[in-house]
Parts: structure tokens; C-alpha cells; sequence
């Protein structure tokens, strides 16, 4: 038995358990090899980028002195103002100053080899030095003048040679314009090509690899280790054919044209090496390089082979020490789950004998599974007495369900009944409801309708009330013109005051002319004729006078008449327009109970139509009650069935339980006869 055992059960367990520890540490020591991997590539792209960025910065730094100094008004204007060839300047204090400045920038920063500046007017180039005395030279017929005025900006160009040592520089070159928009000329800074390198020769991983620069066309401007087999400006890719041993450079070449960053193994000089490259970015100068570091391959894989055959040794050591640990437990725990299994054996297939116990031997796992299959047992025995009492008492609960059964099956009936009557009362609840809805759609368009008249009447009243209010200041702007010529005709009736005087006037004048014409004689006979015509006038003045002021009294008293009554028409009207106010305050008011009304007739309605929901979801519930109701009667009716059956398996449980052997000397108790 317990060879058995161990073969079916704890030699697969062993041979599972090592193979799960093995596709473990297989599995660990992978992600170890692509972290550790992951790690050094990391590292190496570190070390190029922190290297791509001071190379950045050392150019940005550059390319700010073309920005910076040829956007000077002292620089712009001395050239500016510089139009004839050959110009004598040698005392010019402009000019000394000018060359100064440039002498200065050069010695204050050893990576510039020279500021210079070709002048659009005379062709002339000066730098540092001064200005640059060749005889016939002109800078506008220079390659680098006409590609500079193609670029618009400032760019790097690596095409330059410094005529004083024919080493190559890097010129950080730009157009210079007047204000007006106008060409002044050329301008920029040349760089050693020594100081990059030296900027260069700095990128090692771990002291190791080989640096190299190239443009964004892919010509190599910096390869340290490549000096002696390199022409300017060669390709990367044309290296394939001229460093013996190496593959994969076209497409290294490919990839950092494309991509600007990343890696790709490569074979350089009969080895294994990998490439890593990033860009050099320099917006100021239009700059577009890419910096690469080629790194044999083993300074990379020495250590994440390291750390693989670290892990591995151990991944076998603890596998061979869980292996031992995990034989000698289960050895262990064969020889008693031997012996467990020989007793289940027994208690199962040769007697039904519960009092059965198992010796405990032990107090490990194997032990307190022994004491617990022996309280098991206990357990089942007690089970069994009761389960023999509940038997008595399920068959005595069965004949008083039928009875029950019995009164539940007349109660839902009467049940029914009931609530077919309250169907019919809600019935005739929702034919009621319904008349008040109806009826409150009937007041609601009464009010409706009155709201519409009343509204109309409303308008009307206001319509009136604006009419009223216009002729009631129409009538006051008559009363003011009234007025006006009631001062008016005070006027006249003063002027009438002045003729009346000057009538008088001209009858004493009259009078005395005649006086006089007497005592003329017949001299004043004719003065006489005209005495008397000025008398005759004045009493026709004075009876035209007296016509007009009868005739202006006769006005003046019409005209009080005329507008005491304009005034108490006024007051009338304005009398009126309060009385249509009050009017129409009233139609308001009963608007708004109309509309109130209205809104109640709504609210009725919309409490009928609650209301008539609220009775066809009862409706609707006496109905579900009446169909639960049949079914619960159904279900009795079942019930009753499903008893009968209980009764039936009630008995055959009792026979069941005879089979167990509960107690040492005697069986299981029959149950009374009155179960059958």
C-alpha cells in the first residue's frame, strides 16, 4: 500500500514540483537577462545622449555670437555707412574699435577661430585681423556667400578651410539685412573642428568605443579613430568598403538618417560591436547632426551573462534542496495516510459500522486527521439520533399540513370572491373619475375661453385708456395755447390803452389847430381843412377804438367761457381715465382667478388622471392576486401531493436507517408503527 501510494501520488508530485521550479527559474532568469540587458543599453544610449546634449549646448552657445553681435546698431551701422573700395581706414577710430571687438570675441572663447563680415556694398571681407587686403578678392563670388544668401539664416557650414593653417572649420554663418530689408552682407564665426573632437573623444562607455559625428546628410564630420583613412565629408556608409572586416554600416547609416535614435549591431573590425546614436539638434543654427558610440558587444553581455550564471546556480541549488525537503515530508506522511486508508476501507465496504474508530498514534497533520475522523464519526451517530427524532416529528407535521392544506384551499376561495368584488367597485371608481375628468375638461375650456374674452376686454380697456390719455393731453396742449393767447390778447387790449391816448393826443392837437387856423385868418383856412380832417379822423378812431374793444371784451369773456369748459373737460377726462384704470385693474384681477382657475381645472385633471392610474394599477393587482391566488390554490392542492409523498419517503429513511450500527450492543431503534 505504501509503495503504491508513493507512486501514484508523491513521485508526479516531486516530478511536477521540479519542473515548476525549473520553468520558474527559467522564466526568472529571462526577465533577469532583459533587465539586466534593458539596464546596459539604458546606460550606453545615457552616456551618448548626455554627450549629444553638450554638444548642443557648445554650438547653441556659438550660434548666439552671429545673433548677438551682428544685430548691433555699432556694428550695422559702421558697414552700413562702409560704400567705397578700399576705403582709407586706417585711422579710422570706427573702424579700430570694430576689429577690436572682433579681436576680443576670438580671444575670449579658444573654440572660435575667427568673426568675420563680407559687406554686400564693396565685396570686401574683414574679420579680426582687419579688413582682408588680397588684391582682387571678392567675397560675393565665394561658393559660401551665395549658399549663405540661399539659406536665409543662419546654418552651419562645413565646407570651410582656415587659410592660415588649411585645417577644416565649422562656420556658423548668416545674411545680414539693413532695416529697410536690404542686403548688408554676410557674417558668422568659424569654429574648430579640434574643439568638437575634443568634445567628441569624450563619449566612452565605461572607457570604452569608438565616437563619431556625422551631418544630417550622412558625411562624417568627426571619427577620431578614423583620421588617417578619412577624406572630408566622407559618407558612413562608403566606410564598409575601406575598414577591413566590417558589415552592416549602410544600414547603420540608413537607421540613424531615419530613425535619429537608437541602436543596431554592427561587425567593426572582424568583432561584434553595437552602434548607438541620437540626434544634435540646434534650431538656432539649423543644425541636424547625429552623435553615434560603437561599443564592442562583450562589454555589454559580460555582465548579463554574469548575472545569468548567478542566477542559474542558484535557481539549482534551491531546487535540489526543495526536491530533498519535499521527498523526506512525503515519506513521511505515506506510512500513517497508509495505514487511514486501510480503516476507510473497512468502515466503507465490509460494515456500516459507525462506532468504528481509528487509533491515533501521532500529533502531526496525519494524527489530528485520525482524531478528526473519529469526532466525524461521533458526529454522524448523533446525526443519526436526531435525524430519527425529526423523522417522528416530519410525519406528525405531514397530517397537520393536510389539514391546513384543506382550510388555505376554502380560505382562497372565499379570498376570490372578495376580490372579484372589489374589482367591480373600481370599476364603477374609475367610470366616476372619469366623469370628473371629463367635467374638469369642460371647465377648463370655459376658462379658456373666458380668459380669452376677459384678455380681449383687457386690450380693449387699455386701447381705450391710451385714447383717453391722448385727448386728455391733447386738451392740455390746447389749454396752454388758450392761455398763450389770453396773455395775448392782454397785449391787444394794452395797445387799444395806447391808441385811446394817442386819440386824445390828436383831438387836443385837433383843437388847437383849429384855434390857430381862426386866428390865421385867411392864411389858415387851409390849415383849418386839415384840422378838421384830423378831427374827423380821430372820431373815427376813435370810434373804430371803442368797436374793437367791445368786440375784444366780447372775446375775452367767450374765450373764459370756452376754456372753463376745455378745464372741465379736462378734469372729466382725466376723471374718466382713473375710472377705466379701475376698470382695468379689475379685468386683471379677474384674469388672474380665471387663469387660477385654469391652473386648478389642470390640477384636477391632472389629479384624475393619477387618480385613474392609481385604480388600474390596483385593478391590475387584483388581478395578479386573483391569478396568485389560483395559484396558491394549485399550489395547495400540490402541496397536499408532496406531502403524501414526504409521508412515503419518511418511511423509507426509517428503513435506511437500520442499516447503521449507532450504538455497541444494539441497532437503530424502529420508529413507532404509527408512522406507516
Amino acid at each position: 500500500m505504501k509503495l503504491d501510494f508513493q507512486k501514484r501520488i508523491v513521485y508526479p508530485l516531486l516530478i511536477a514540483l521540479g519542473l515548476l521550479l525549473g520553468i520558474s527559474a527559467f522564466l526568472v532568469g529571462h526577465a533577469i537577462y532583459r533587465l539586466k540587458s534593458e539596464q546596459v543599453l539604458m546606460e550606453s544610449r545615457s552616456v551618448v545622449q548626455s554627450r549629444a546634449r553638450e554638444i548642443e549646448t557648445f554650438l547653441t552657445d556659438r550660434a548666439r555670437i552671429p545673433l548677438t553681435v551682428f544685430r548691433s546698431p555699432f556694428v550695422l551701422d559702421w558697414f552700413a555707412s562702409y560704400d567705397q573700395y578700399r576705403k582709407p581706414i586706417l585711422h579710422d577710430q570706427e573702424y579700430q574699435k570694430l576689429v577690436l571687438f572682433f579681436r576680443r570675441l576670438v580671444i575670449s572663447d579658444p573654440a572660435i577661430k575667427s568673426v568675420f563680415f563680407a559687406t554686400e556694398n564693396t565685396g570686401e571681407y574683414f574679420d579680426q585681423d582687419g579688413r582682408f587686403e588680397q588684391a582682387g578678392y571678392d567675397a560675393k563670388e565665394r561658393p559660401w556667400w551665395q549658399s549663405t544668401l540661399e539659406k536665409g539664416r543662419l546654418y552651419c557650414d562645413l565646407s570651410g578651410i582656415d587659410y592660415e593653417d588649411s585645417t577644416h572649420a565649422a562656420t556658423l554663418q548668416m545674411p545680414v539685412y539693413r532695416e529697410d530689408g536690404r542686403l548688408l552682407g554676410v557674417a558668422g564665426v568659424d569654429i574648430s573642428i579640434e574643439t568638437i573632437a575634443n568634445v567628441l573623444s569624450r563619449v566612452r562607455y565605461h572607457g570604452l568605443g569608438e565616437p563619431f559625428l556625422i551631418d544630417e546628410d550622412g558625411h562624417i564630420i568627426e571619427f577620431p579613430s578614423m583620421t588617417v583613412i578619412l577624406s572630408w565629408l566622407e559618407r558612413l556608409n562608403d566606410l564598409e568598403g575601406k575598414v577591413p572586416g566590417s558589415k552592416g554600416l549602410s544600414v547603420l547609416a540608413q537607421a540613424i538618417l531615419s530613425e535619429g535614435e537608437g541602436h543596431t549591431r554592427i561587425v567593426w573590425r572582424d568583432k561584434k560591436q553595437i552602434a548607438f546614436y541620437t540626434h544634435v539638434t540646434v534650431p538656432e543654427a539649423d543644425v541636424r547632426w547625429r552623435l553615434g558610440l560603437i561599443v564592442p558587444e562583450r562589454v555589454l553581455t559580460t555582465p548579463v551573462y554574469r548575472w545569468m550564471a548567478v542566477t542559474v546556480m542558484v535557481a539549482v541549488f534551491m531546487i535540489a534542496v526543495i526536491l530533498v525537503f519535499s521527498f523526506r515530508i512525503t515519506t513521511s506522511t505515506v506510512r500513517p495516510l497508509g495505514m487511514l486508508a486501510s480503516r476507510l476501507h473497512h468502515i466503507a465496504h465490509e460494515e456500516c459500522d459507525l462506532t468504528l474508530e481509528i487509533p491515533v498514534h501521532s500529533t502531526d497533520a496525519v494524527g489530528e486527521t485520525a482524531r478528526n475522523f473519529n469526532a466525524l464519526m461521533a458526529r454522524l451517530r448523533e446525526l443519526l439520533r436526531v435525524v430519527i427524532i425529526n423523522t417522528r416529528d416530519v410525519a406528525s407535521g405531514t397530517r397537520s399540513l393536510k389539514g391546513q392544506s384543506t382550510i388555505m384551499t376554502r380560505e382562497a376561495g372565499e379570498m376570490s370572491h372578495v376580490i372579484g368584488l372589489i374589482t367591480n367597485v373600481s370599476k364603477k371608481m374609475v367610470e366616476t373619475i372619469e366623469s370628473i375628468g371629463k367635467a374638469a375638461d369642460n371647465v377648463a375650456i370655459l376658462s379658456k375661453n373666458a380668459s380669452e374674452q376677459m384678455g380681449s376686454a383687457e386690450k380693449s380697456v387699455s386701447e381705450r385708456i391710451r385714447e383717453m390719455v391722448t385727448i386728455n393731453g391733447q386738451l392740455q396742449d390746447m389749454q396752454k395755447k388758450m392761455d398763450r393767447m389770453n396773455h395775448k390778447s392782454d397785449n391787444i387790449e394794452e395797445a387799444m390803452r395806447m391808441i385811446d391816448d394817442v386819440n386824445k393826443q390828436i383831438g387836443l392837437l385837433s383843437v388847437n389847430a383849429a384855434i390857430e387856423a381862426v386866428n390865421a385868418g385867411e392864411l389858415g383856412k387851409g390849415f383849418a381843412v386839415i384840422a378838421e380832417e384830423i378831427q374827423r379822423m380821430n372820431t373815427g378812431t376813435e370810434e373804430a377804438n371803442k368797436h374793437n374793444k367791445k368786440l375784444i371784451g366780447e372775446f375775452r369773456s367767450e374765450f373764459h367761457v370756452f376754456h372753463e369748459r376745455i378745464q372741465t373737460i379736462c378734469d372729466q377726462v382725466s376723471s374718466e381715465v382713473g375710472s377705466f384704470r379701475d376698470i382695468e385693474k379689475t379685468f386683471q384681477a379677474l384674469l388672474k382667478s380665471i387663469r387660477n382657475s385654469d391652473l386648478a381645472a389642470a390640477r384636477l385633471r391632472e389629479h384624475t388622471q393619477a387618480q385613474m392610474k392609481a385604480i388600474h394599477e390596483i385593478k391590475l393587482n387584483l388581478q395578479q392576486i386573483e391569478t396568485a391566488t389560483s395559484v396558491i390554490s394549485e399550489t395547495i392542492t400540490r402541496s397536499v401531493e408532496m406531502i403524501n409523498g414526504v409521508d412515503a419517503r419518511v418511511i423509507d429513511l426509517n428503513r435506511s436507517t437500520e442499516v447503521f450500527k449507532i450504538e455497541e450492543n444494539e441497532g437503530v431503534h424502529r420508529l413507532d408503527k404509527e408512522l406507516v
